[in-house]
């Protein structure tokens, strides 16, 4: 018996022996691996943080919000792993025998006390006790020591310093998530209004079934379009416009069949008031036409054991007039006042007076739906009100994320226009040299003369006066009028001066001369050099005049010179790709018969 107590008591020792140095193990682990289970959720957040800066993601709060639900499952994950994993007593002592160097004692010694390993008893007193010596000797502490991993640390530190930075810094995409944000808050907004408004309309008793059914089909539409997860401002405002449009359109329905209403009794009180004119008088003054009649046909009532016959046929005449009216409004009440004119017209007074005053209740009855659907035709309007809001609300929260991606957009488009511009004055300005020179040839060909100018065509349009001297520029435009003899750039002779307005054949229209001149000189800025025209020695009659307009539409150019510039010009256009294979024929027949008969004298 005190073997036994005494195996108990050697058990005990061992198994607290391995537990305690089994805690301490896995207290190092714990330590070792804390800065490395940091690292992965760290270098997810900091990739997360990154795409948020390329394109629009989360948000900087959001990313240190999903970066900490990562850490603190990373230590969730790293500490159940360590703690929770079970390990059998006899594993851990052979672990515990190899770090202390104890060969196998424990694991023996356990082995023996649980009955796996049959030894003599004097044999395993001996064991124990030696192994009990041996365990109390044991330093944990020296072979388990806690040390901390100074280089996973400064990892964990580098990448808590690169994902701070990139959450701290200005991030250019902020704006866009707000305005993104925005209009998911004012789409899921817009989405909740027509939930209420969809409740509304379902517990309403004043709408009919088919009128439900039909609004609620609209409503149930739009609210599944805004549900979706990538839906548009557009789209939102469009089913938010469809919403408003169904719950007006049912709002003026009831406007409409209560103004028809109104209408009626308008009508039944204008058939009734020709009865005498206090009745007319007390409807006018009477706010609510319903309840005036209302109460007109019980006075009637108690009044008509009173009446003399022809009031009682006058009051059948106009019972049936405000019957008729009341049809459609009241059919109830129309009935009642019919039959109350038939029994008038019969002499039956007191079917009469029963009749009228079961008008009268149904006219109550009929005012008391007309404000039930007058409330409900404000409470429709009221939620196509608040679809309309929420609409303006979406397309607000639109244009806002809109106009922050427009000024990186209006500077591209404003670049761009800039260089569309100046190509263009580039190019007016080599299409007005060019027409320029073409008219230079083409005059020389027609007339065998040359004509130096000094004038200059500004953007391709216009032609210039005066042509004498010498041109620097060579060709830039086609001067009119007269001039005095020159030279031309080869230094040829003046020829003889053509009288009257230059035509421009490849040109269209008719434009006005352009006074500005900006001449591009090589060499030298305009003005910096000096021209010195040789005098006029010809014989030419000076004239005098104004030349840039002809008044009197007289032709000072002959037929056939001008012929000559047209022809030249519709030979180029026939040669290009500008007119139509099928209609070159016609366009050669066509200056072929205006060709003229006989050169110029």
């Amino acid at each position: 018996m005190s073997s036994q107590t005494m195996y108990a008591e050697q058990q005990q020792v061992l198994e607290r022996a391995v537990r305690s140095w089994d805690r301490r193990w896995r207290t190092y682990e714990t330590l070792r691996w804390l800065p490395r289970s940091l690292v992965p959720e760290l270098g997810a957040g900091i990739v997360i943080a990154v795409v948020s800066r390329l394109r629009p993601w989360l948000l900087p709060e959001q990313i240190l919000q999903a970066t900490a639900a990562l850490l603190a499952l990373g230590l969730i994950v790293m500490l159940g792993v360590i703690w929770l994993r079970p390990r059998p007593l006899l594993q851990a002592a052979r672990r515990y025998d190899l770090l202390f160097g104890l060969d196998e004692r424990v694991s023996t010694a356990l082995e023996l006390l649980s009955g796996r390993i049959q030894a003599d008893e004097r044999i395993a007193a001996l064991q124990l006790a030696d192994t009990r010596r041996r365990v109390q000797a044991v330093r944990a502490g020296d072979a388990i020591r806690f040390r901390l991993p100074w280089r996973d640390w400064l990892l964990v530190l580098a990448l808590l310093v690169a994902f701070g930075l990139l959450v701290w810094l200005p991030n250019p995409q902020v704006e866009a998530l707000a305005g993104r944000s925005a209009e998911r808050a004012a789409i899921e907004d817009a989405a909740e209004t027509l939930r209420e408004a969809a409740e509304q309309v379902a517990t309403d008793p004043n709408l009919q079934d088919a009128e439900r059914q039909a609004l609620l089909q609209a409503l149930d539409t739009s609210i599944k379009t805004l549900e979706q997860p990538d839906i548009s401002p557009e789209e939102a405002f469009a089913a938010l416009s469809d919403a408003r449009a169904a719950l007006r359109q049912q709002a003026d329905l009831f406007n409409q069949r209560l103004n028809a209403s109104a209408a009626a009794m308008q009508s039944a009180a204008e058939a009734l008031g020709e009865l005498s004119p206090e009745i007319q008088q007390a409807f006018q003054e009477a706010q609510d036409a319903a309840e005036a009649l209302q109460q007109l046909m019980n006075d009637l009532a108690q009044a008509m054991g009173g009446m003399s016959e022809a009031q009682r046929q006058q009051l059948a005449e106009a019972m049936r007039q405000a019957a008729s009216a009341m049809q459609n409004a009241n059919p109830q009440a129309a009935g009642q006042m019919q039959q109350a004119a038939d029994a008038l017209q019969s002499g039956q007074t007191a079917d009469a007076q029963s009749a009228m005053q079961q008008a009268a209740d149904a006219l109550q009855e009929g005012q008391q739906a007309q404000q039930a659907q007058q409330q409900t035709s404000e409470r429709l309007d009221q939620a196509a009100q608040q679809a309309q809001q929420a609409a303006q609300n979406v397309a607000q929260a639109g244009q806002q994320q809109g106009q922050q991606t427009q000024p990186g957009q209006s500077g591209q488009q404003g670049e761009q226009g800039q260089q569309g511009q100046q190509a263009q004055s580039g190019q007016s300005g080599d299409q007005a040299g060019d027409q320029a020179g073409q008219g230079q040839s083409d005059s020389a060909q027609t007339g065998g003369e040359s004509q130096q100018t000094t004038g200059s065509q500004s953007g391709g349009e216009g032609d210039s006066q005066g042509e004498a001297g010498q041109s620097e520029a060579g060709g830039l435009g086609a001067g009119d009028g007269e001039g005095g003899p020159g030279q031309d750039a080869a230094g040829g002779p003046s020829s003889r001066q053509i009288a009257g307005q230059r035509n421009n054949p490849d040109g269209e229209g008719e434009s006005a001369f352009a006074p500005v001149f900006a001449p591009r000189r090589i060499g030298g800025e305009p003005g910096s050099e000096q021209m010195a025209l040789e005098p006029d020695s010809s014989s030419a009659p000076v004239v005098e005049g104004e030349f840039a307009q002809n008044p009197a539409g007289e032709s000072v150019v002959p037929y056939n010179e001008v012929f000559a510039d047209y022809a030249n010009a519709a030979s180029r256009a026939l040669e290009s790709d500008y007119i139509p294979l099928g209609l070159r024929d016609v366009v050669r027949d066509y200056f072929t018969s205006l060709e003229p008969s006989s050169p110029s004298p």
